[in-house]
């Protein structure tokens, strides 16, 4: 299946038209299912905390919207991810550390869905069950993968679109210092509000790429 997906974007993607059509669709979901449907949800389930607690509670196992946040947000988010990771391929230069960057945020798709896949325990705690564990592990693949490619494409961007590239530098490291505080324990009481930054911060960067970045001809 990954291999077909692979296939029907490549080609897909080598008409520029189409390209950024199935881009637009994608970043619209991103931000829908990734923004607007997790603060909806998190609005009406009782006693749930956007400042205090993750994203991934409302999908957690027995939550009270489970089913909703899993289908309507972390499968769709993951999904969208994919296609706008593909269509980076073509649309920045193929530069050795733009292309080793792109292929890290294929790390943000698969995350998503393991969240999919792999519920949280009530609270999300440190340690739990096997899903929880596993959930934990791709989650922390996830930050690590994306600061390291969003680092990446910004050094591999400084001479042909440096505006750009600075942008995605401003990006990685608000992303870096929300991932660090969300793991500080000291900061319990704010970790969903640092995850958020983070999480939004790099739907805004998705945005930037198809409606700000232009390709230079010569690349």
């Amino acid at each position: 299946m990954t291999v077909a997906l692979f296939l029907f974007f490549k080609v897909r993607f080598k008409n520029p038209v189409t390209q950024n059509l199935i881009n637009r669709i994608a970043v619209f979901v991103l931000i829908v299912t990734g923004i607007v449907l997790p603060q909806i949800i998190g609005s009406i389930q009782t006693d749930y905390s956007h400042k205090s607690q993750f994203l991934s509670e409302l999908g957690a196992t027995d939550a009270p919207y489970q089913l909703l946040n899993n289908y309507g947000s972390l499968l769709p988010i993951g999904i969208a991810a994919f296609v706008l990771v593909f269509g980076l391929y073509n649309k920045f230069p193929r530069t050795r550390l733009v292309t080793v960057g792109i292929t890290l945020l294929f790390a943000v798709g698969i995350s998503y869905l393991s969240g999919f896949f792999f519920a949280c325990d009530p609270g999300c705690p440190v340690t739990g069950s096997l899903k929880q564990n596993l959930h934990n592990l791709f989650g922390l693949v996830h930050y690590l993968s994306l600061i390291t490619g969003l680092f990446l494409i910004f050094l591999g961007l400084r001479k042909s679109a440096p505006k750009f590239s600075i942008f995605t530098l401003v990006i990685t490291i608000i992303i870096l210092i929300g991932f660090l505080q969300v793991v500080n324990g000291e900061m319990q009481d704010w970790q969903g509000a640092w995850q958020r930054l983070s999480e939004y911060s790099l739907a805004l960067w998705f945005f930037g790429t198809v409606f700000w970045y232009k390709r230079p001809r010569s690349c």
